[in-house]
């Protein structure tokens, strides 16, 4: 039987979906329009294409379907989604034992076991799911004030963050089975075959979005506490971080994604992509793939590692990092840190700020 939540995205329109969840809706001759719920739209930006049952924002860029429009926009979990229309996915007895009782933690499977699966599953729903439950605390936006972020860009990514990892582990148990949570890429087992939430350490939390902004293919973190700079989803393919690269002719390409939001303050514009790691030149021959019509500026850190990472591609084009430099300090030299690290991105962001005070 289709998922429920497949079928829903099969049989109702998104104009449909939109008067459930309360919006009013302004029909011009055929062309939908209603106030977006991601920005502060009082004048009906946002466009419901009744065609292909998909929405855009003129105002803010937001786009999705009609699932994406409750979850994201007006923070319906799943189950809240499936109830507004009264469908429900009819479990295996199984999986309806689990959902009765406290779901119990699954052994590894065997390699046998791991071959036989698909190599990778959709977990874009989940991931969803997972960030409309959670909250950006004062502790994480603190720390992204800290970072020199505005509350436009926080809003703009929709960053969220985990004060108390413990509590977020034991919510998601409570919605999820372990086993799924391990094929997301949120659990995996320790050395002593026992289970652990992947993001264990307090942290800001990155949504990957597709390129087109419709879904959420990935999680990362940025750690607010302990030496370990980041942790990642584990036994799931790495995903690209992508601010706004649709219309852009020059995509500019960075290590780290505060980096890439702090481009974005800088700048005003999104048109970056972030690879959570050092470029190499498979990676760069695989966005010029992506992106065969647009200039693909790699906008590595100008430390050691970022010079001998760029001296391994062949003709980069390249961000001179020295150009940023005389516009904030009128010279050319790079600054660099009491230990000698060059300054980053992030680095140039602050900078920046302290002479504007």
């Amino acid at each position: 039987m289709m998922d429920a939540l497949k079928q829903i995205k099969s049989d109702i329109p998104i104009t449909a979906m939109a008067k459930k969840l309360g919006y009013d809706i302004l029909d011009r001759g055929g062309k939908v329009n209603i106030n977006c719920p991601f920005c502060d739209d009082t004048k009906q930006h946002m466009v419901l294409y009744t065609s292909s049952s998909r929405y855009f924002c003129h105002k803010c860029r937001a786009a999705g379907d009609a699932i994406d429009l409750a979850i994201k926009g007006h923070k319906c979990t799943i189950q809240d989604v499936k109830s507004l229309f009264g469908y429900t996915d009819n479990p295996t007895p199984k999986q309806a034992h689990q959902s009765a009782n406290s779901k119990p933690f699954e052994q590894p499977q065997s390699s046998e076991t791991k071959q036989a699966q698909p190599e990778t599953r959709d977990f874009s729903y989940m991931y969803f799911d997972i960030m409309a439950n959670m909250e950006l605390t004062q502790a994480g936006r603190d720390y992204l004030y800290h970072r020199g972020l505005s509350d436009s860009i926080i809003n703009r990514y929709d960053l969220r963050s985990i004060d108390d990892p413990k509590t977020t582990a034991q919510n998601m148990l409570k919605r999820y089975s372990l086993q799924t949570l391990i094929e997301a890429g949120l659990y995996d087992y320790s050395k002593n075959n026992k289970p652990y939430f992947a993001f264990f350490m307090p942290a800001i939390v990155f949504p990957h979005f597709d390129m087109e902004a419709t879904r959420i293919t990935y999680l990362s973190t940025r750690n607010l506490s302990g030496d370990v700079k980041s942790f990642k989803l584990h036994n799931v393919p790495s995903r690209l971080y992508y601010g706004d690269i649709q219309n852009s002719p020059s995509i500019y390409v960075f290590e780290g994604i505060i980096s890439a939001l702090s481009f974005a303050q800088l700048t005003g514009k999104d048109n970056f992509v972030a690879l959570n790691g050092l470029i190499t030149p498979a990676k760069h021959e695989k966005l010029r793939d992506m992106m065969p019509n647009q200039k693909v500026i790699l906008a590595l850190d100008p430390d050691e590692a970022g010079k001998k990472a760029l001296a391994e591609i062949e003709k980069p084009l390249w961000m001179d990092w020295r150009d940023i430099a005389e516009q904030i300090t009128g010279s050319r030299e790079l600054p660099t840190h009491a230990n000698g690290k060059a300054f980053d991105a992030n680095d140039y962001l602050m900078l920046m700020q302290s002479k504007e005070r």
